[in-house]
């Protein structure tokens, strides 16, 4: 009998390379040119920044928030006098880099 062909869609990426579509699902790829991963894991974080009550800025991730403490690029969870380890790295223009450390909350 005759079995299906899976069909594969590629479409532009907004920095000009090429997303694989299958199964409604997207993969991109990194250095090598064979294998494809699943977008979702290369999705850069949504980061939101609100003033806060006493006039400076608090910056939502991953719905805990952060302050920053003597750095513009390293924001520190707001429960850091609790014992919280975990901070944000972002870049000067407010972009996401890494997270470090974990919540204990």
């Amino acid at each position: 009998m005759f079995q299906e062909v899976p069909v594969l869609q590629f479409v532009p990426s907004k920095r000009g390379g090429k997303i694989l579509i299958y199964k409604n699902n997207s993969y991109v790829q990194t250095s090598s040119k064979i294998r494809w991963y699943c977008s979702k894991k290369f999705q850069t974080p949504f980061l939101q920044f609100m003033p806060s009550k006493r006039g400076g800025t608090i910056m939502i991730y991953n719905n805990n928030t952060y302050v920053q403490m003597n750095s513009k690029l390293r924001w520190y969870c707001s429960k850091k006098a609790g014992g919280c380890k975990s901070r944000v790295v972002v870049t000067e223009d407010g972009e996401f880099v890494t997270e470090l450390g974990g919540h204990n909350h």
